[in-house]
């Protein structure tokens, strides 16, 4: 882990119990479909490492969190990824594209 590295995509905290690399891409830490995706690894070592268990890391527990207690005014949900500085949709646990799709991709790349 290098700590001048602008692209780290996982967190900074404290190595694994199992070995000495530390952090867990928080991208795959979320509870749904936890460990189901296909671009998912249980290597710690592996900058997709998706933690020892569903959110495990505070940062997904407290965002988690905020958006379970407003859930009834809550609409949309949009994380920004300096990591490939890419728009990412939460649909990496399927091939399939869901119904809405075309309508998602016009909010997120206008004139489309």
């Amino acid at each position: 882990m290098s700590s001048q590295d602008r692209l780290w995509r996982k967190t900074r905290s404290h190595p694994n119990v199992t070995t000495d690399c530390a952090g867990v891409d928080l991208n795959r830490n979320w509870p749904y479909k936890w460990g189901e995706t296909p671009g998912v690894s249980t290597d710690p070592c592996s900058v997709i490492y998706g933690g020892p268990k569903s959110e495990s890391e505070p940062e997904v527990q407290a965002v988690v969190q905020f958006l379970r207690d407003h859930r009834d005014v809550i609409k949309s949900y949009v994380a920004f990824h300096s990591y490939s500085q890419l728009w990412m949709m939460p649909f990496s646990h399927t091939d399939r594209k869901p119904e809405d799709y075309p309508e998602l991709v016009s909010i997120l790349i206008p004139n489309t």
